[in-house]
């Protein structure tokens, strides 16, 4: 399943750093229609420049999803 979905294993260290790239919601992604891609998203946080993230937008434009993404990715591992 991992191979098929192109899914890598992430590297964790001791650092305060998250650092997602291309990161994809794996039950979004099954549930899109045949064909439709799903669109990465970039997470970058660390302990002094970059502490937070201010998600603005429409309703239904993914910011709940970019959340749960981020928390399921840093779960998972």
């Amino acid at each position: 399943m991992a191979q098929g979905n192109k899914y890598i294993r992430p590297v964790i260290d001791e650092s305060n750093v998250i650092d997602i790239k291309a990161g994809r919601h794996p039950v979004i992604e099954k549930q899109l229609p045949l064909g439709e891609p799903y669109v990465a998203n970039d997470v970058y946080l660390d302990g002094e420049k970059q502490q937070i993230i201010m998600i603005t937008g429409p309703n239904m434009a993914g910011k709940s999803a970019l959340l749960r993404q981020s928390l399921l990715l840093i779960t998972m591992n």
